[in-house]
């Protein structure tokens, strides 16, 4: 029994095991799973998924979470299906109709989305996005970005305006335009560069400088890629105007400037039809530059005058540090630029094919400038100017030569016809003479410029002599130096007129290099040896010793051009005005008399001469009484007492020779 019973529990734990109830087939929307592919039952979820998603979001139109989690998932299936779509060979065309029917859904669910939640930029940057990856229709990314501005408030433009330009400059045919540092692009995992026309990339940057006024300089710079010279000096002239800008490029003023006459002297017709006046720009930029009139050129100055006149209107018990006129603030912010702005209007004028007023720039320049750095710039695209001259005109000269010579033979295989026209032109003096003409003319040009040439570079020492000049005009031996230069170039009366012009302008107490007397000397010299002109040279020291029409600041000055008067006086044989000029020198002084001519009678270097022109062509007593003057002002020295006492000595007087010694 216990067996029977033992198999018996066997037997029904085999048939409880093997007779189990087998749980339902799955089931999805009302239908059995069993026989579907993985993928027939991952698009069923997919359906169903949007089917609840959208259903949520109907039920929660104003849930960001629902509508995010939905747009995303929809983007997903679209990439997913992009994807397979691009492993398929390309004949089969029911994936790509399913693949815009996925697109169209996609934006539709962005739509939706933005009826209600319009103020999420995170939404509107990621439809944009999705359609710039997906499509090539520019009009309608460009409708969905400034839908996206109308939308949004304006604190949230700066996270549009970033990818939106990003977007636009696309276009540009530049390939070194890149967006600033920092800068994110939607558009940078894009294929391939869009097609955008210049007018919208322009007028797209043109509302966003209405929104940061600082991208100014931006546009400017996309304007010159795109052609626009205009426009973009406009724009640089604006912002050089604006004494607040800041460059987010981080450019400074003088790369503004550079800027601006870049364009300027590259592109002059297109610049003077946007109504730019580039030469009386750059004139109120430069120093010394007188403001004439209120006009386009001079609004540079504006801002800062209005600047001071402000600051001046601010209560005294402020303690501030006096202002620099506006004309050297304006020269502190360009830096040393001046001879390269001289170069640049030069350049403008030689584009615009007016090469006799660039000659014309050059030589102002040459004549404004007071730094060698700037007087090299100029002289040397002066130079170079010339020389492209020349190169052009002998090139020119060459082509007319061969074709000449291509005439010639052409007429020599039908000479026989134009005998007749030949006897016409010798007698009425026809075409002959005029291509003779013609050729001269040529000839007579390149000799021109030539010469002209030759005489540029030959006037370069002066011209830098005369740049020292004008960084220091108290500097005697520039000054010198100037005349002996006009002295080798056998131009005596420059020689001349430069020593007189150095008395006109060269200050006696801060002079340098040299003293004024030199000056003085020099140019009695110049009168009397070049000019062959006494009277100019007596004429010079009489203005200079007795007028004192120039101030020395030592006495010693005056007293040795009373020493060359008299020595002019010497070697033209006249002793008598020679003497007395001398006693003229250590005259007593009138009452009122200046420092200088009080001190003039103690001056040892008169009384030296002096003394031995007495000596020599005055009489006893003459002698006598200048010596005797000498020791009471106590000029004398013990070598004039010794020539006192051996004066009397060899005239007898020895009691005064004595005396003379005693005294």
């Amino acid at each position: 029994e216990y067996l029977e019973r033992l198999q018996l529990s066997q037997h029904n734990k085999h048939q409880k095991k093997h007779h189990q109830p087998q749980p339902p087939p799955p089931m999805l929307g009302g239908k059995s799973l069993i026989g579907f592919s993985c993928q027939d039952i991952e698009h069923e979820l997919m359906v169903v998924r949007c089917f609840v998603a959208e259903r949520a979001v109907t039920l929660l139109p104003g849930s960001y979470k629902l509508w995010r989690h939905h747009y995303q998932f929809l983007t997903t299936m679209f990439q997913k299906k992009k994807k397979e779509e691009d492993t398929q060979p390309p004949s089969s065309s029911s994936n790509s109709s399913k693949t815009i029917i996925t697109y169209r859904k996609v934006t539709r669910a962005f739509d939706q989305c933005l009826v209600r939640l319009h103020k999420m930029p995170r939404i509107w940057l990621d439809y944009i996005s999705f359609v710039e990856q997906n499509s090539i229709n520019v009009t309608k990314i460009r409708r969905l970005y400034d839908k996206a501005l109308q939308a949004l408030p304006v604190t949230q433009h700066d996270k549009l305006w970033d990818p939106y330009l990003a977007f636009v400059e696309q276009g540009i045919p530049s390939s070194t335009t890149t967006p600033p540092p920092g800068e994110s692009s939607s558009s940078s995992s894009s294929p391939s560069r869009l097609e955008i026309p210049s007018e919208t990339i322009v007028r797209v940057m043109r509302r966003h400088v209405l929104y940061d006024p600082s991208a100014r300089e931006r546009l400017a710079t996309v304007c010159v890629d795109i052609q626009r010279w205009g426009e973009a000096a406009l724009l640089l002239l604006e912002v050089l105007n604006d004494t607040t800008f800041i460059s987010p490029l981080g450019s400074s003023r003088h790369d503004l400037w550079m800027k601006l006459a870049d364009v300027c002297t590259l592109h002059p017709q297109d610049v003077s039809r946007a109504g730019i006046d580039f030469d009386a720009i750059v004139r109120a930029a430069l120093p010394k530059q007188a403001r004439q009139d209120d006009t386009l050129a001079f609004s540079t100055f504006d801002k800062l005058i209005e600047h001071d006149q402000d600051s001046e209107k601010e209560p005294l018990d402020k303690q501030q540090q006096p202002q620099p006129p506006p004309q050297q603030q304006l020269q502190a912010q360009l830096g040393e630029m001046e001879g390269t702005l001289w170069t640049k209007l030069a350049d403008f004028h030689i584009r615009s094919g007016e090469f006799e007023l660039a000659r014309s720039i050059y030589e102002e320049a040459l004549e404004s400038v007071s730094k060698v750095r700037d007087f090299s710039i100029i002289f040397d695209a002066y130079v170079k100017f010339e020389e492209g001259v020349i190169e052009a005109m002998m090139e020119l000269q060459g082509d007319d030569d061969d074709e000449e010579e291509d005439n010639n033979e052409q007429g020599d295989t039908t000479m026989s016809q134009d005998v007749d026209k030949e006897d016409w032109d010798i007698l009425l003096g026809g075409a002959s003479q005029e291509e003779g003409f013609g050729d001269s003319h040529t000839t007579a040009d390149i000799e021109l410029a030539m010469a002209r040439a030759e005489h540029l570079a030959s006037r370069r020492p002066v011209l830098l002599n005369r740049v020292l000049l004008r960084q220091n005009p108290h500097n005697v031996g520039e000054w010198i130096k100037r005349c002996e230069l006009y002295l080798e170039r056998k131009s005596p009366e420059m020689a001349a007129a430069s020593l007189e012009e150095s008395l006109q302008k060269l200050f006696a107490r801060k002079a340098v290099n040299g003293a004024p007397s030199e000056i003085v000397l020099k140019l009695a010299k110049v009168y009397e040896n070049d000019l062959h002109s006494v009277d100019k040279a007596t004429d010079l020291y009489h203005r200079i010793c007795e007028q004192q029409v120039y101030p020395f600041r030592d006495v010693d000055d005056l007293s040795q051009c009373y020493a060359a008067w008299v020595e002019l006086k010497l070697k033209q044989e006249a002793w008598d005005d020679a003497l007395s000029t001398a006693r003229r020198a250590v005259a007593t002084p009138e009452p009122g008399s200046n420092k200088i001519s009080r001190a003039l009678p103690k001056s040892l270097r008169l009384w030296d001469l002096l003394l031995d022109l007495e000596e020599s062509l005055g009489t006893v007593q003459t002698t006598k009484d200048a010596y005797n003057r000498a020791l009471e002002l106590r000029v004398a020295t013990p070598m004039h007492v010794v020539n006192f006492a051996s004066f009397l000595t060899d005239h007898k007087y020895f009691e005064e020779s004595f005396t003379a010694y005693e005294r």
